[in-house]
């Protein structure tokens, strides 16, 4: 579910109603947006360890404008990623 609604953007109501096509198992908008909550919760840490990598990594190298489109990266993301 969370992987319908956050990766592919695809809104609460259209998420529930793929699961149910899928699995023949009826969900509601909020458990979706509860197992989104859920799962943001449970890669919290690991997303902290990536932050605090990539400002290690800008510290310390500086991420040039070349390695940034060749990591899919731009400057606008990096500074939203290390908040």
């Amino acid at each position: 579910m969370v992987y319908f609604n956050m990766y592919h953007f695809i809104a609460l109501a259209r998420t529930a109603e793929i699961v149910s096509e899928l699995y023949q198992q009826q969900v509601s908008e909020g458990t979706v947006a509860a197992a989104v909550v859920e799962v943001a919760g449970q890669v919290e840490a690991v997303v902290g360890q990536v932050k605090t990598f990539l400002a290690e990594t800008n510290a310390q190298h500086g991420l040039c404008n070349a390695h940034l489109v060749r990591t899919g990266l731009s400057h606008r993301a990096l500074r939203t990623a290390l908040g």
